[in-house]
């Protein structure tokens, strides 16, 4: 598969990542406990988008021969893949965190982007 597909597949699984933790977060944010549904839902999508994210960046990385010494942007990007597929559970736990949690999504989501585009360890 061409890293240009590879690519493209990347950053739907990112859509589809923060579309799960918006949707999860909105539903605890609305005062009363959702249906399992919409949780079950919102928790497909998200683990969906973990999953194409882990298997095309593991196919981009494999397509760049990174693999076998990988460069120190590849472990920041998976520490913030961690942190973005546990942070899933913090929303439940935590539902009035609000803004914080959302504002803590985008600096993560704009810190991989980065590490991802620059390339800079």
């Amino acid at each position: 598969m061409s890293t240009e597909l590879l690519l493209v597949f990347h950053i739907f699984g990112v859509l589809l990542l923060f579309a799960g933790l918006a949707t999860f977060w909105a539903l605890y944010e609305a005062d009363q406990p959702p249906r399992t549904s919409l949780r079950a839902f919102a928790g497909a999508v998200h683990g969906i988008g973990l999953f194409v994210i882990l298997a095309t960046g593991i196919g981009m990385a494999s397509s760049f021969g990174l693999l076998t010494h990988p460069p120190g942007w590849i472990y920041g990007k998976f520490a913030i893949f961690i942190l973005l597929g546990g942070s899933f559970g913090f929303v439940k736990r935590k539902p009035k965190s609000g803004f914080a949690i959302i504002g803590l999504w985008l600096l993560l989501g704009g810190f991989a982007a980065y590490l991802g585009v620059i390339k800079p360890f």
